[in-house]
């Protein structure tokens, strides 16, 4: 490793650890007491955060963010203090292991009730039950479809996109496969 290469590699190392720190500074700076931060439901708290309901659901489970929940099956609860201090780190770790990433699948239609049998039997169940999976469109025009799933993590998308080529049911073609990074959703 050239000189040049090591100074580049110390210069990021800097970089990152300045936005750890600053991004803990910010959130010890924001978080006010109990009393002062309101309490949010689940969507208001996924608004506040701009990201799925869903997500937000998972993210309390796995306790990657902070909750409340007055038993199991009741609603969550959320203090906007302790949201926008995970959303402070979630920012400085420039939330890799939160970005979803989307397989997008181009099929030519052999034979459509073959086609729409493997739908609905197959294709939609195995995609729906793959872990990290987040949503999932299938359209058809004429002899051609376009498919796009949603995942939580680009391994999980990386991973379904495997089985798709692996999987290919009968009736239909498979023209392309890609994984991509979902840049917004709505």
């Amino acid at each position: 490793m050239s000189e040049r290469d090591v100074h580049a590699v110390v210069d990021e190392l800097v970089d990152m650890l300045a936005e750890r720190v600053a991004a803990r500074v910010q959130a010890r700076l924001a978080v006010r007491s109990p009393e002062e931060s309101p309490w949010l439901t689940t969507r208001e708290a996924a608004e506040h955060l701009g990201i799925h309901p869903d997500t937000l659901c998972r993210l309390a489970a796995e306790r990657t963010i902070p909750s409340e929940q007055d038993g199991p099956g009741c609603s969550l609860h959320f203090r906007r203090s302790e949201l926008d201090a995970w959303r402070g780190t979630a920012v400085a770790n420039k939330r890799k292991r939160h970005t979803m990433h989307a397989v997008v699948v181009k099929l030519t239609i052999n034979d459509p009730q073959a086609a729409e049998k493997a739908l609905h039997e197959q294709l939609v169940p195995r995609v729906s039950q793959a872990p990290g999976f987040v949503a999932g469109y299938w359209t058809t025009k004429d002899d051609s479809a376009l498919s796009m799933f949603m995942f939580d993590t680009e391994q999980a998308a990386n991973g379904m996109s495997q089985q798709a080529r692996a999987g290919v049911p009968a009736g239909v073609t498979l023209e392309d496969i890609e994984v991509r990074e979902v840049a917004a959703h709505a």
